[in-house]
């Protein structure tokens, strides 16, 4: 019998405190055997002008991750080179763990963008998909989408109920630009990896 595997999926640029709490809101909630942090090499629908360079970004994931020993990185987006399409990423995951179940672990945001996404039907057939729902999130909205995706896709949709914890990469980028306080944002470190290496001060 297989595992159960989320993956999570984004720049983290940088990873912070509310990507870490997310991904483990999910492995507790849906027992998940582990959890996959992958860092994308090039977003196909962000922005990437703030974005710092791959090395850094992976080193930043690996210093938010070593104390949890039920995650783990995977470099095969970043590998992979040119844009980051999820679809890809689990068409190699799915050859890595045949016998095991994949949860892709995405934010409502994404969510409600999935259908813009590359290849997104084939992905769905790929995993089962977790969606957390925050705080801030209509929750009767969320599983009208939810159950929509079900109906027309068949696919396996999940609502994680989680708090709002109001951190993003963006507010951090532009703490450090305005040389402010990004302490208990992010492990302390990221933080201080940040700070030796001066990332964000120019972008």
């Amino acid at each position: 019998m297989g595992i159960k595997i989320g993956v999570f999926g984004g720049t983290f640029n940088p990873i912070h405190n509310a990507h870490l709490t997310l991904a483990e809101f999910a492995r507790d909630r849906f027992e998940l055997d582990k959890v996959i942090i992958m860092p994308a090499n090039i977003p196909a629908l962000k922005d990437t002008s703030d974005l710092v360079d791959k090395d850094y970004r992976v080193n930043m994931v690996k210093m938010a991750i070593h104390t949890n020993p039920n995650f783990e990185l995977s470099t095969i987006e970043i590998d992979r080179k040119g844009k980051s399409y999820t679809v890809d990423s689990f068409e190699e995951l799915k050859r890595l763990y045949p016998g095991d179940d994949l949860y892709l672990i995405i934010g409502a945001d994404s969510f409600y963008q999935l259908e813009k996404w590359e290849r997104f039907e084939k992905l769905i057939k790929l995993t089962n998909i977790i969606v957390a729902a925050r705080n801030d999130c209509d929750i009767s909205d969320l599983e009208k989408k939810a159950n929509y995706f079900k109906l027309q896709y068949e696919a396996n949709v999940y609502i994680l109920d989680m708090p709002t914890i109001d951190i993003s990469s963006t507010i951090i980028r532009n703490r450090i630009r305005e040389g402010r306080s990004v302490k208990y944002l992010l492990p302390d470190e990221v933080c201080c990896y940040m700070a030796d290496n001066k990332l964000y001060l120019d972008s």
